[in-house]
């Protein structure tokens, strides 16, 4: 068909749908411009030649542009200007098309168009495909039957394309199904549409008052960690410690901070969460510093410093992203079962939804943590080094765990005292306070201890096993250990019976077993190896792990944790695993708080500010 035939009056062409320009990529307006113009120059009695050659643009682009602009849309609406854009796409011709074409051979651009007006068989197999397509690592069943039926239409033609790829022309039906899909809902592409109202903050639909929302994350901190370690030798090296996350859950309308917790190595865990919102149920008191020179600020203190009555106070609802560790099983239930409220998971890297704790770690690095040896500011771009925020080598100034962990107490309590602009220029608590003054609602309860245990405790549903035949007395298998207690012996009744237990993760050496009604039926202690030493669930499975490796054995060892401590003393040094444990467990060492060895060139380097760490330098929240 000539394309002088495809020629539309002036009145049609006014009313053909205009991409916003603005909408479009910057890299590809000109682009777009050009066809645009040459279009319409055409449109309005230019040739194509002529038309092609003002604007700069291919002749045989525009003669496919003018095709395409003049074809219906899934709304009976023509392509218009749309067909201009870059980026546009468009099977033409392969519902409306009719005539034979031969069977493609090889791979080429419109090969499966070609393909599916080869055969009505094939076409009506795709075109009537309505099931789910595969997106990222998710599967479609109903695509891969999709696939296997076209393999068997396509069965004798090996040599021709599709099925002499690679991928069997896989890739290819995929994107054409999503192409079809696209053509039959994008009838505005590229169009500006009006912005519709979005309701993605619970601000946004009512005034918050103190209390009523919390927020809470994971951040790792922009420091280089190190730490002494003992060497085989006797005496001490400085490994690195790969990373350490801190993890506040503050107030979104007063920014204080309801607890905290610090994780030492890479990535944090369900139980770590546990830690935070236990340690949030219970009332804050001030520590015993034994760090020098560090102390609190006056009149510091935790939302349980301004009760009367000196019980934590809870949050409404919590807001947090989908990190596996907030959603997993155990932290899930036990949020919703015994911590209550209203639980937000939404999506993450969108410092927006949950602003407030997003700028409290800008907050915290620039005001507090930006003077520790080792601190840096990340850099901006890809490739490049980060630059150090203070002159401090942090091999010379290894960390201390306790030492850390006071400081950042210290830096917490610090910050809910201590003005801010955003609240006119008023403490946290300050605010906190003068709400519980006037009456304001306080979700607080008689059994927040007990709740702060009930957290930290994993559910879970066990076998009661053993052998009448073996006189095996009844046990409990659970991660590696066998429980088993004297008002067990001669139950083999009791063997195969499932039964609903809890255990605290943070002390494994005891499992309590519940009957039908929900009373304790039995407390069974751990026997050895994990009877003596007090252990969590994250140190079991690691001992476990390595035990398995066979880099660690416990078999016939008294007390697996001090097998597991003396590993970790004789491979901290050469391990960056061991060297990261080593730092979290330093205090069940029992290294030394005030540094066992004392290194001459430390006597020349700069020595840390004194005194004690406020928040008055702190930058300003939003």
């Amino acid at each position: 068909m000539q394309t002088e035939a495809m020629r539309v009056d002036h009145e049609t062409l006014l009313n053909w749908p205009r991409p916003d320009v603005f909408l479009i990529p910057k890299a590809k307006r000109k682009q777009y411009v050009r066809r645009h113009r040459a279009l319409e120059a055409y449109m309005s009695g230019s040739s194509v030649a002529g038309a092609a050659k003002h604007f700069g643009v291919n002749r045989s682009t525009l003669t496919r542009l003018v095709r395409l602009s003049i074809e219906l849309d899934a709304t009976g609406t023509p392509w218009g200007f749309r067909a201009c854009l870059p980026y546009f796409h468009s099977d033409t011709g392969d519902e409306t098309d009719n005539s034979p074409a031969a069977t493609p051979v090889a791979a080429r651009p419109h090969s499966f168009g070609q393909l599916i007006r080869s055969s009505q068989h094939v076409r009506e197999l795709v075109q009537t495909f309505t099931g789910n397509l595969p997106a990222g690592r998710r599967r479609s069943a109903a695509f891969d039957r999709l696939f296997r039926q076209l393999k068997r239409e396509l069965k004798g033609s090996e040599h021709l394309y599709p099925l002499n790829t690679r991928d069997k022309g896989r890739r290819a039906l995929l994107e054409y199904v999503k192409r079809q899909r696209q053509r039959a809902g994008r009838a505005s592409i590229g169009e500006s549409t009006p912005p519709q109202p979005t309701i993605e903050r619970l601000d946004q639909l009512f005034p918050l008052y103190p209390f009523s929302r919390a927020e809470y994350d994971g951040h790792h901190e922009d420091i280089e960690w190190f730490i002494e370690v003992p060497t085989p030798d006797g005496g001490w090296a400085t490994r690195k410690v790969s990373e350490l996350t801190f993890i506040p859950d503050i107030d979104a309308v007063t920014r204080f901070v309801h607890s905290w917790t610090l994780v030492l190595g890479r990535g944090y865990r369900q139980y770590d969460l546990m830690e935070l919102f236990a340690k949030g149920m219970r009332p804050w008191k001030p520590g015993v510093l034994t760090t020098p020179d560090l102390c609190y600020v006056t009149g510091a203190g935790m939302p349980s410093s301004i009760m009367p009555d000196g019980k934590a106070p809870r949050s409404i609802l919590h807001a947090g992203d989908n990190f596996s560790a907030h959603k997993a099983a155990y932290i899930r239930h036990n949020l919703l079962h015994v911590h209550l409220g209203v639980w937000n998971w939404a999506q993450a890297h969108i410092p927006e939804k949950r602003a407030i704790v997003e700028a409290f770690f800008h907050h915290i690095e620039h005001g507090a943590l930006r003077g520790i040896a080792g601190g840096y500011v990340p850099p901006t771009e890809r490739g490049a080094a980060p630059t150090p925020s203070n002159s401090l080598d942090p091999k010379h100034y290894p960390l201390n765990v306790i030492a850390l962990l006071e400081l950042m107490d210290v830096i917490v309590s610090a910050h809910n005292v201590t003005s801010h602009r955003g609240l006119h220029d008023r403490a946290p608590l300050t605010v906190a306070h003068e709400y519980v003054e006037r009456g304001g609602w306080i979700w607080q309860s008689s059994l927040s201890e007990r709740h702060a245990q009930q957290i930290s405790c994993l559910r879970l549903s066990v076998t009661i096993r053993g052998s009448r035949k073996e006189s095996r007395q009844p046990y409990v298998e659970w991660k590696g250990a066998r429980y088993r207690s004297d008002a067990l012996v001669g139950r083999f009744d009791l063997i195969g019976k499932k039964f609903e237990a809890t255990i605290p993760f943070d002390d494994l050496r005891m499992l309590t077993l519940y009957d039908k009604n929900g009373n304790v039926f039995v407390r069974l202690p751990a026997l050895p190896p994990w009877a003596t030493s007090k252990h969590d669930v994250r140190v079991r499975e690691q001992v476990i792990q390595w035990d398995r490796a066979k880099v660690l054995s416990i078999t016939g060892v008294e007390d697996a944790i001090e097998a597991f401590h003396s590993y970790l003393r004789a491979t901290a040094h050469s391990s960056g695993k061991s060297a990261d444990l080593y730092a979290r467990h330093q205090t069940a060492l029992g290294v030394p708080s005030d540094a066992a060895m004392k290194r001459s060139h430390q006597k020349s380097e700069k020595v840390p500010r004194e005194g004690w760490i406020g928040a008055e330098n702190m930058e300003d929240l939003p």
